[in-house]
C-alpha cells in the first residue's frame, strides 16, 4: 500500500490526473504481464488496469517496482493526456512511431511518454533503459509534457542551462 500511495502522491504533485478508477495488481509470476516486467491496459469491464510483475527476490530494495509503477501510470496519465486527443500531442514532444507491433519498443512514442514522465517523477537518479535522450531533453519534454520540472533529485547536468539558477 505504501508503494502505490507513493506513487499517486508523484503524480499528484505536478497535477497529472490519472483515471478516477482503475484496476491494481502486482504479479511477481510475471505471468499476468506475459514475461514482462509491467502492463497497462483496458479490461474486459472498459476499467484502467496496470499490472506491475517485478519479483521479490529480484528487487529486494523495490527500486524496479517503483520505475515499473511510476511508468505503467504514465501509461494511464497519456491515455487521459488533456482531453483524451491529446495523445498526438503528447506523442509528438517525444518523437517516435506510434505504438504499432512493427515498431522497435525504444521507437515507440507510448513508450517514450511513459518512460520520460516515469524519469521525472522518479525519487533515484538514473536512466531509462530505452532511453537514448540525453537528460536535459527528457528534463524539456517531461516540462512539455507536464508543466512541471521533474521532482528532486535531478542530476545537476540534466538541468538545461536556461534553466540553472
Amino acid at each position: 500500500r505504501a508503494l502505490v500511495d507513493w506513487a499517486l502522491g508523484r503524480f499528484l504533485e505536478v497535477e497529472l490526473d490519472l483515471p478516477g478508477q482503475f484496476d491494481l495488481s502486482f504479479d511477481p509470476t510475471r505471468a499476468a504481464c506475459f514475461g514482462a516486467v509491467g502492463r497497462c491496459r483496458i479490461n474486459p469491464d472498459d476499467i484502467p488496469e496496470v499490472t506491475v510483475c517485478e519479483p521479490d527476490e529480484l528487487d529486494p530494495t523495490k527500486y524496479h517496482r517503483k520505475l515499473t509503477l511510476l511508468h505503467e501510470m504514465a501509461h494511464l496519465w497519456h491515455g487521459g493526456f488533456g482531453d483524451g486527443d491529446g495523445w498526438p500531442e503528447a506523442s509528438a514532444i517525444v518523437g517516435g512511431m506510434d505504438n504499432d507491433q512493427e515498431v522497435p519498443w525504444p521507437e515507440r512514442s507510448e513508450e517514450r511518454v511513459a518512460d520520460t514522465i516515469s524519469w521525472g517523477l522518479s525519487d533515484q537518479l538514473y536512466r531509462p533503459a530505452r532511453g537514448t535522450q540525453p537528460c536535459d531533453v527528457l528534463y524539456r519534454q517531461f516540462e512539455e509534457l507536464t508543466g512541471f520540472a521533474p521532482l528532486p533529485p535531478i542530476d545537476p547536468k540534466c538541468v538545461p542551462e536556461s534553466e540553472e539558477s
